[in-house]
């Protein structure tokens, strides 16, 4: 007596195309969700470490009689920057790790190097040079200081900044810009400079480069306003995640008039 073979069952290719349809769309739905996650985690680690800096300009200040440091002109490593200036600069962008006020405070090697440049910078226009990766021998940090922290005249490199405590409103001034493609630790103006410009990065990289196109009537630059968020670190210590439109519209409101 024959014994009957078991049927056996396979998908189909329609089944197969369902099926693959279904996972597609699943990704579409889940991506969006996976990216905005992973932004808001860099966004954080971001913070932290501005929060961290910040600390250590305040440690800093009470070294030296309640002075900040001044912000950076592009200097290069010397024994005056070493004791004014948070870091020294190999070249626009570039910060060296060795010479500079602030890393007494930091202890050397990857720490210095992941403290002062953002985890979602991917590389932004530096204003006198080219589109530069953060990668390899490509700029290497993300951020600059007020300029009207600066001594007089500003490019003294043997002066402090400003004490501390004559900020007046440090609530609402900002201390430390998260700013497009630093080229120095001088952030000035926002609104009339476009050399120093506040990032809005942390909403997608679409449009963070938009003021570069040098139009402020284009549609990417008006979008670039209000759709991207940046970190920013006021006098007081605290982080507010603002758009570059926050910044450029209410200038000088949060740039001028440390002093009152």
């Amino acid at each position: 007596m024959r014994r009957r073979r078991a049927r056996r069952y396979a998908f189909t290719l329609v089944e197969l195309l369902v099926v693959i349809g279904i996972i597609a769309i699943l990704i579409s739905i889940l991506l969006p969700a996976l990216n905005r996650a992973r932004d808001k985690a860099r966004s954080v680690q971001f913070a932290s470490n501005m929060r961290q800096l910040y600390i250590y300009c305040s440690m800093f200040a009470q070294d030296n009689k309640g002075h900040l440091p001044r912000p950076g002109l592009n200097d290069g490593p010397s024994p005056s920057v070493d004791l004014t200036t948070p870091w020294a600069q190999d070249s626009p962008g570039r910060a060296n790790f060795t010479s500079g006020c602030l890393w007494k405070y930091i202890p050397d090697g990857p720490a210095r190097r992941e403290m002062i440049l953002c985890p979602g910078d991917n590389g932004e226009m530096v204003r006198y040079g080219t589109l530069t990766p953060v990668a390899g021998d490509g700029r290497n940090f993300s951020y600059s200081l007020n300029s009207n922290i600066s001594p007089d005249p500003p490019g003294d490199i043997t002066k402090l900044g400003i004490p501390l405590g004559v900020v007046k409103n440090a609530s609402m001034k900002i201390m430390w810009f998260e700013e497009i493609g630093p080229n120095d630790l001088w952030c000035l103006d926002p609104i009339n400079n476009e050399d120093d410009t506040p990032s809005g990065r942390h909403a997608g990289q679409k449009f963070q480069n938009a003021l570069r196109m040098g139009n402020r009537s284009t549609p990417e630059y008006m979008a670039w306003l209000k759709a991207g968020r940046g970190n920013h670190c006021f006098f007081d210590g605290h982080i507010e995640s603002l758009a570059p439109g926050d910044i450029i519209k209410n200038n000088p409101k949060y740039w001028d008039g440390l002093r009152g």
